[in-house]
Order: structure tokens, then sequence, then C-alpha cells
């Protein structure tokens, strides 16, 4: 599995209220650094980031980034109930973390999202109901993904 960092910051679950400590029992690992070391990475890390590093630390891209900005999502585990169905935005700026914020999994943040985690795609898209029971299949999981949450209008 080789080594990995963990994205941390006090997050507040939707389910219980309780808010987590910034570290690792959130369960949210990442290899997105280009040497992890079992570090915690929050706001104001060092994180450079290219499409090529991302698909390799099995990140999905979901729309290119036009600006300075990356955001990208990821699933987290409240360390106080257990609800695994519970998100993260980490925001990106010129290859520094500027934020990690617990947020609300829905069709305008993914619209706004860069990059998903895979394992976070296909946990996300395991609930439609035309998936398979063993979803492996990104694109598949993606296509699911958003049919379940078009695009908002443009307004």
């Amino acid at each position: 599995m080789g080594l990995f960092d963990w994205f941390v910051a006090e997050l507040t679950c939707a389910k219980c209220g309780k808010r987590s400590p910034p570290d690792n029992t959130t369960s949210v690992q990442t290899k997105l650094h280009p040497s992890p070391r079992q570090n915690f990475l929050e706001a104001g890390s060092q994180l450079p980031l290219t499409p090529e590093s991302a698909e390799n630390a099995r990140y999905t891209l979901l729309s290119p980034p036009t600006g300075p900005e990356i955001r990208i999502l990821q699933n987290w585990e409240c360390p106080a109930c257990g609800d695994l169905a519970q998100w993260l935005e980490v925001v990106i700026c010129d290859g520094r973390i500027t934020g990690i914020d617990s947020v609300t999994f829905g069709a305008a943040r993914l619209a706004a999202a860069h990059y998903i985690e895979d394992e976070s795609l296909l946990f996300a898209a395991a609930s439609h109901p035309e998936a398979p029971p063993m979803l492996v299949d990104r694109a598949l999981a993606l296509q699911l993904l958003r049919a379940r949450f078009p695009a908002p209008p443009k307004s």
C-alpha cells in the first residue's frame, strides 16, 4: 500500500453535530503529497498538485481547474458516531492548502469541485439504484453520480 498522509482539520459531523479533532481519527488518507510520510496536511501545508499527481494518487478529475484554485472532495468518518457519509472539501491555491472544511455533498458541490478521491467516488455512486453490487469502475461511478446530482443551471 505504501505511505500516505492525512488531511486534518476540525470537522463538524452533519449527523451527530460533534466536532472532530484535527488528527487522523477522521480517516482521511491521501497520497497527493509528492513524498507521503504519514504527515498531517492542514491549512497552510504545501501541496503541489498536477493532473498527473492527482491521477497517480487515485483522484478522479471532475472538471479541469481554470484558475489557481483547486477544489477536492473526499468523504470522512466521524470519530464520534462512526458515520462514513461525511464530506470535506480541500482547497489548494498556488501549491498550498488554503482550507479544509466539512461540506454537504450535492449537485452544487460536485459541480464546483475539480477532483474527487476514487474511493469516495465509488462510495457516493454505490447508493445509485442502477449501481452494480460491486462497483469498481470509476467511469461508471462518475456517470451514475452525475446522473444523480446533475449540475445546477448556470445563472
